[in-house]
């Protein structure tokens, strides 16, 4: 059984008047393990990524920069054993349609009309890391949503990434890593907090219910 608190905060916005989406992210995340108290470990996460948004067509392929450091310390946040820095490049793309599997008509905002949605993600990364060794990972997330009713929808994906890792004293790695992961998530009506306004500035929160696994 583990615990993994994790407190993020996130911005994003338009890039001046061009048709790109900066976001940054900061996170704090520790792990305890109830009958692994020796694995315990703390990070701290933060991120910055640029993205071509199609302002016409939201269903356009979106390439995407990122990059993501982490740094890890032995509980709590005493130790910083372990640095990695993700740089990624890659694009997402997603096709929406409506109930009978009609596909929704390009636009701003086809995902109002959507209740099918499929997609994907895909791309490549360098991991600098410290200590050694560094790495090289392709990554592909296929993904399918419902949207049952206004307040419940769900989801499936299934991140998958191979990883190659540099040659150290002549020894190597090469990584296969599979995630399914399926979400059913429930929005908290807007009139429980006050209002569409008051939704919005707290985030428009939901709970989320999820089961994965993951097979390396």
């Amino acid at each position: 059984m583990e615990g993994s608190p994790v407190v993020r905060l996130g911005w994003a916005s338009q890039l001046f008047d061009l048709p790109i989406r900066v976001s940054g992210a900061a996170s704090v995340e520790s792990e305890r393990f109830v009958n692994a108290p020796d694995a315990a470990i703390d990070y701290i996460r933060p991120s910055a990524r640029a993205q071509y948004i199609n302002p016409n067509d939201d269903q356009d392929y979106s390439p995407f920069l990122s990059y993501v450091p982490r740094l890890d310390f032995d509980p709590t946040f005493a130790n910083n054993f372990s640095t990695r820095q993700d740089l990624n490049l890659g694009v997402d793309k997603v096709f929406n349609f409506d109930g009978d599997f009609n596909r929704i008509p390009f636009g701003s905002n086809s995902s109002s009309a959507t209740v099918w949605s499929f997609g994907f993600g895909a791309g490549g990364q360098r991991r600098f890391r410290d200590p050694a060794p560094q790495s090289y990972a392709l990554f592909l997330n296929p993904s399918a949503a419902y949207v049952i009713s206004e307040q419940w929808n769900t989801s499936f994906s299934m991140p998958t990434t191979g990883r190659w890792f540099d040659t150290i004293n002549g020894v190597n790695q090469r990584n296969l890593t599979v995630e399914p992961v399926g979400v059913v998530e429930y929005v908290i009506p807007s009139g429980w907090l006050g209002g569409v306004d008051a939704a919005r500035i707290l985030g428009n929160p939901a709970a989320d219910f999820l089961i994965g696994v993951e097979r390396n």
